[in-house]
């Protein structure tokens, strides 16, 4: 089992007549014993993008087939899985009806079917998803996800198919994406690893695709508690004016929640292993109290089955004195940094998009100068694919010439990667 930590960061006073308040919540988690379900409770489902675009260059059918076998092999003694192969339509590769349970029998014959994948057909990645719903829908009990590569546009149904589909997985399973080649979608990557609790990032260098496959399917492995929500409680009359959770990456909760009482408002998180999370909160509406003592603003804890795991206090005192309420909290700081960085640079994004440069390098200037003051050299990098830096301090940059739409679609998915609040650069992201 794990155990759950809550901690709340902000600064305690703020300005008499103030109605709202940020805070940072940071939530880690520990073993307790056993570090994990134990066998038979993980379902997993691996889908491999097999449309006819695969096939140029052939290595990319090649890498897939190395990455899927690398992830059987990732998988727990005892787990169930299955195999998809993505095109126009989705068929099964292994078994060849529900799922196996991993074993190195099963292992063996799983691999064996993915070495004989070929590429060939159309895209339809809705239809995908449908059938690792279904399939994962028969181990209701287990820990349920699905990892999808692909490498080109949802070509074989509409956007409001696509989209159908996503909805209809929500809450069923989590999914991580990857794209591979230069033909993916980072908009419809993104759909997938927002709506349904996962990761979604480039294939930069094909050599890396087997361990990160590897990776993925361990960490999914490792997960101790489903379906995990974080419960933000208000006091009556206040509201959650907005819920983002800031590390690993960047995910906007704040539509999603679903209120458990008349105060408080759950908001899914997914499975859990042995991690931290931050999550940004704002909360607006309340009503200042003059009182000598901190009044309770707020409550946040993580949920499971209805059980309240570890909770934490969000408290706050008004005040008159501009030396108190002016104090600032450097890990909300560092967090709301993170938020403005992955805005303008999702900003210069869409500008470049649109063909105005001056406006790009107006959002990109000043996410290199916060890039720079945050020692956040791997954002730096990311950022050179898109300008020539020439003065990180002034955030002074030129739009580099050549820029293609795959360097577009690349630093739009690296956009929303970031860091745990304090962490070193070189832990920056996956």
């Amino acid at each position: 089992m794990i155990e759950f930590t809550v901690r709340v960061d902000r600064t305690l006073y703020l300005q008499r007549n103030e109605t709202k308040i940020d805070a940072l919540l940071t939530v880690t988690t520990n073993s307790r014993g056993s570090a994990g379900p134990g066998p038979g409770t993980y379902a997993e489902v691996i889908i491999i993008d097999c449309s006819g675009s695969m096939a140029y260059p052939n290595t990319k059918i090649a890498a897939a087939r190395r990455a899927a076998a690398a992830a059987v092999d990732a998988l727990q003694e005892g787990a169930h899985f299955a195999v998809i192969a993505g095109t126009g339509h989705a068929r099964p590769v292994y078994p060849r009806d529900g799922m196996a349970v991993a074993s190195n029998d099963t292992r063996g014959k799983a691999k064996e079917a993915i070495s004989r994948l070929s590429a060939d057909g159309g895209t339809a990645m809705g239809s995908w998803l449908r059938l690792a719903r279904t399939l994962l829908a028969r181990r209701p009990e287990a820990v349920r996800h699905a990892i999808m590569l692909t490498d080109g546009r949802n070509e074989s149904e509409t956007a409001q198919q696509f989209a159908d589909a996503v909805e209809a997985c929500e809450g069923h399973f989590q999914c991580d994406c990857r794209g591979i080649g230069k033909g993916w979608v980072a908009a419809d990557l993104r759909l997938v690893a927002t709506r349904l609790l996962g990761t979604a990032s480039p294939v930069v260098d094909p050599a890396g695709l087997v361990d990160d496959f590897r990776a993925v399917v361990r960490r999914a492995m490792s997960r101790a508690v489903n379906e995990v929500s974080l419960r933000v409680w208000t006091p009556r009359g206040a509201t959650v004016q907005l819920l983002k959770q800031t590390a690993p990456t960047i995910e906007d909760l704040t539509g999603r929640g679903v209120r458990s009482d008349a105060l408080a408002i759950d908001y899914p998180t997914g499975a859990w292993g042995l991690e931290t999370r931050d999550y940004y909160v704002v909360i607006d509406g309340l009503r200042p109290i003059v009182a000598d003592q901190p009044s309770r603003a707020g409550r946040v804890g993580m949920v499971v089955g209805g059980t309240e795991l570890d909770s934490a206090g969000v408290r706050v005192q008004w005040t008159d004195d501009p030396y108190l309420f002016t104090e600032i909290s450097e890990r909300v700081a560092e967090s709301t940094g993170q938020l403005e960085l992955a805005r303008a640079i999702q900003e210069g994004i869409a500008a470049l998009r649109a063909g105005d440069t001056p406006k790009a390098e107006a959002a990109l200037g000043p996410a290199v100068r916060l890039a720079h003051q945050s020692g956040n050299q791997r954002k730096l990098r990311e950022l050179g694919r898109l300008v020539e830096i020439q003065d990180p301090v002034a955030g002074e940059v030129r739009v580099r010439s050549g820029v293609t739409a795959y360097d577009l679609e690349v630093s739009e998915l690296q956009s929303w990667q970031s860091r745990d609040v304090g962490a070193p650069d070189e832990e920056i992201g996956p």
